[in-house]
């Protein structure tokens, strides 16, 4: 007997200090104005302390409408950091984290490995605040638009941050971003490496806000596996405003995929994928609670001759897909999600098994980057549909069907 569908979610999140922004571009303020900041030095030195503690239970029932699957958890995500503001023009950051499930060590006294414990952002910044420019390296989360091909996934626990630098020239309305990830490295001296493919990732976003009504950004991607011997380019637009004086508001964007998959052991596969996407809302402000009303729809290109030589099936590369496919993730009919570390080490060692997998599976991922589990499927065209009483809620969706390998 199936059973329905339930997910709950009660959340508690307990911020102390100002917490460090999703979208880090648009300023942190002044530090002198933060409330929990330490001034040294005549405010040559500022330190403001950063703590945080999030955790969520979830009860969820017979979201793969098969009975005996329920799951009942409780996960959190502790962390502790401190930014520390240097004679007005570099700043420090550093914060660690904890992410675990309630339970999962067993033992309350013999387990002590603190297997969750990452240092999750530790970077330093350079500004030349009269050029409008600024230079951010090492470990931080990257968080662009609406987090369709750059998001730091903060549904995840653990969420999602770069190894990387970040080139910052930065007007009033106008933004120029370069960044570049080492995204794997091989592991060096070992007999046996758990790590053996090569990737880096290189982006450049530009972006306006000058008008309202149109307020554009664009991308050009670059990204590269040397194992799988793929070296893609995504670029495209995404275009936002609120042209009836913000009762009504629009998001469309349209990205195309381009390259190659050329493993040593396999022929070679070329890469030729869009996906397109459209949201309209409209606000009631003159209704108590100001309701919205919209809906969207999404476009992602499928596969449907793996045979043909060319793979056309769109990966959204590192998206927040859980903010467009589903509270469940149970509509992920598309690129794999780049998730946990346990989905990585599922990676096939079979490099053009790999590459199909790669660009066609679905992937289910729990709160815990230690918990997760990834399906392959044959991945034909997918669209979604969603009508919803709010454009980040929907009430119900489509999609094409994922055969399951």
């Amino acid at each position: 007997m199936l059973r329905d569908q339930i997910i709950l979610a009660l959340l508690l999140v307990v911020n102390l200090g100002p917490a460090v922004r999703a979208d880090p571009y648009r300023g942190a303020g002044d530090p002198l104005a933060q409330p929990t900041a330490i001034v040294l030095d005549h405010g040559k030195v500022v330190l403001v302390p950063h703590a945080q503690y999030f955790a969520r239970t979830e009860l969820d029932g017979g979201k793969d409408f098969r009975p005996g699957r329920n799951n009942d958890f409780t996960g959190q995500r502790a962390r502790l950091g401190s930014r520390v503001e240097l004679f007005g023009f570099t700043t420090l950051f550093v914060q660690l984290q904890d992410v675990r499930r309630w339970g999962e060590e067993r033992d309350s006294l013999a387990d002590y490995s603190a297997d969750g414990i990452d240092m999750h952002q530790a970077w330093a910044e350079l500004r030349a605040q009269s050029l409008g420019l600024r230079a951010r390296v090492g470990r931080q989360e990257w968080a662009y638009d609406g987090h369709r091909l750059i998001g730091n996934v903060p549904w995840t626990l653990q969420a999602r941050s770069f190894d990387g630098l970040q080139l910052a020239l930065e007007r009033p309305l106008e933004r120029l971003h370069l960044l570049w990830a080492k995204l794997r490295e091989p592991d060096q001296g070992r007999a046996e490496p758990t790590q053996r493919s090569e990737g880096d990732l290189l982006a450049l976003w530009a972006n306006s806000t000058r008008f309202a009504a149109l307020q554009p950004s664009l991308y050009l991607l670059y990204d590269r596996d040397s194992v799988l011997g793929r070296d893609r380019f995504t670029t495209g637009a995404y275009l936002k405003g609120s042209p009836l004086a913000g009762a009504a508001g629009y998001e469309a964007e349209f990205y195309y995929q381009a390259g190659r998959i050329a493993p040593s052991t396999a022929p070679r596969v070329s890469i030729a994928a869009l996906l397109a996407g459209l949201r309209l809302n409209y606000t009631f402000g003159a209704l108590p609670g100001k309701p919205q009303l919209g809906g969207f729809f999404d476009y992602l290109s499928g596969d449907h001759d793996p045979a043909s030589g060319t793979l056309r099936c769109f990966d959204t590369l590192f998206a927040t897909n859980h903010k467009f496919y589903g509270f469940a993730d149970f509509f992920l009919n598309i690129g794999r999600h780049p998730g946990p570390r346990a989905d990585r080490r599922r990676r096939p060692p079979d490099p053009a098994a790999a590459a199909r997998l790669t660009c066609c599976s679905t992937s289910t991922t729990s709160s815990s980057p230690r918990r997760s589990r990834s399906m392959a499927a044959g991945c034909g065209t997918s669209v979604k549909r969603s009508i919803s009483s709010s454009p980040s809620n929907p009430r119900w969706r489509t999609t094409s069907a994922c055969k399951r390998a």
